[in-house]
């Protein structure tokens, strides 16, 4: 019986592959009537289906394609954990460490570890300090991913919802996800600009969380690479 089973399961994966069965969830679907042994072994496609990742919940206000500009960047990295980037990434007097496009921080009367409710300022991608306010927080944990995310208004009516996703995945490795929707004329102009200076500052963001959790220093970065003017970080902040 288990010998037809994983014939069945194999040919079902040959089908996916050579776009028998047209659609993932029609594939789900059908895996999912298939019997499950007791060794989940035999059905290594199934595992493929079934995983998922962890994603942004974003307000009604914020969801992105309804606003001027939208951007999305992430990473997986190997040998460090979601504990370690969670460290770097709630204190925010560990920012300027590693992230060169940042400045004039100033932390919540709490203390630099953010917390739901917090207030704190920052300068970013050359506007001047914009105070934010911390939306979402929840530390990551065994089979529970961390979730931080901030919100701004400007007295120009700029608005910004910044959101991240830090989560350990199988074969030791971190997936680290930041997305952040704007609504505003300048961030409808920045959507249509190339190079995407948003989607570049932020890639360096999640670089910057990587080699400092490694112990490495900042190097060359993305926005340096287009010239865009960013803090350089003094060597005693390494």
């Amino acid at each position: 019986m288990i010998s037809s089973e994983r014939e069945m399961s194999n040919t079902l994966f040959k089908e996916i592959c050579s776009n028998s069965i047209p659609t993932c969830s029609t594939a789900l679907a059908t895996i999912n009537k298939l019997p499950c042994p007791p060794k989940s072994s035999v059905y290594p496609y199934r595992q493929f289906f079934m995983a998922s990742q962890s994603s942004i919940i974003w307000p009604d206000h914020f969801l992105p394609g309804t606003t001027d500009n939208f951007v999305s960047n992430e990473t997986i990295a190997r040998g460090i954990s979601a504990s370690q980037i969670w460290s770097l990434l709630s204190d925010i007097s560990k920012w300027e460490t590693y992230y060169k496009n940042c400045a004039q921080i100033t932390a919540p009367d709490s203390g630099p570890t953010l917390q739901k409710g917090n207030m704190f300022k920052f300068s970013t991608f050359g506007f001047p300090p914009l105070t934010c306010t911390v939306e979402e927080y929840v530390e990551p944990a065994r089979n529970t991913p961390g979730r931080i995310a901030w919100s701004s208004k400007t007295d120009e009516g700029l608005e910004i919802y910044h959101a991240w996703v830090v989560e350990d995945i199988e074969k030791d490795r971190v997936r680290i996800l930041t997305q952040e929707s704007q609504i505003g004329p300048i961030f409808d102009k920045w959507a249509m600009e190339k190079p995407n200076k948003m989607l570049l500052g932020h890639q360096d963001w999640l670089d910057g969380l990587v080699h400092a959790a490694r112990g490495e220093e900042v190097g060359y970065t993305n926005l340096e690479s287009v010239n865009f003017p960013v803090r350089t970080p003094h060597l005693s902040e390494y």
